[in-house]
């Protein structure tokens, strides 16, 4: 596999498995097939927030259930997000409850189009991370270290193949993604 860099502009999407452009209707048709999408993101890029609601938006379009997992939430927010998503909460509460400051930190300006998205058309926020002491005892002590009941329902990540870790070089220029336009 060739891991010359792929050239490829704001609003472009490329077929991961050839440099080929992709319009937006026929890969969201192809998403909307899928069990799970993963969206990455620069934190503190509006621009790219916005385009994940363009794609969650598009993809609600065209399938019955959507789910939006947020990386930056333990798993032990997850009453909070529900209860947002119920519209049991204002927006101040909903910061103070989740632990913004303590969790995530980044603004909450960017995240709140997503955030009303999901409570607007009532799709399930999904809190996706563990405990920040477990990565700490992960990274201090390894992942065999840890007792079954201290790993927050976790098994151990499946290691990439060498073909999808050569598909993310060559996807990031050897490093992390470039946005360009």
């Amino acid at each position: 596999m060739s891991l010359e860099p792929l050239s490829v502009q704001a609003g472009q999407w490329i077929d991961s498995k050839s440099p080929e452009v992709r319009t937006h209707r026929s890969v969201m048709h192809e998403m909307a097939k899928k069990r799970v999408v993963l969206l990455g993101e620069q934190h503190d890029r509006h621009d790219i927030h916005r385009w994940q609601v363009n794609v969650s938006a598009s993809l609600l379009a065209l399938r019955d259930e959507l789910a939006v997992g947020f990386e930056m939430f333990p798993r032990r927010i997850q009453p909070v997000l529900d209860e947002w998503v119920a519209g049991k909460l204002e927006a101040e509460q909903f910061l103070e409850k989740a632990e913004w400051g303590k969790v995530w930190g980044f603004d909450a300006d960017l995240y709140w189009p997503l955030f009303h998205f999901c409570r607007e058309f009532n799709v399930k926020m999904l809190a996706l991370n563990c405990r920040r002491d477990l990565v700490t005892r992960v990274g201090k002590e390894g992942w065999e270290a840890i007792a079954e009941e201290d790993r927050d329902g976790l098994t151990p990540a499946r290691p990439a193949s060498l073909a999808h870790r050569e598909h993310l070089l060559r996807l990031t220029n050897g490093g992390p993604p470039i946005m360009q336009g």
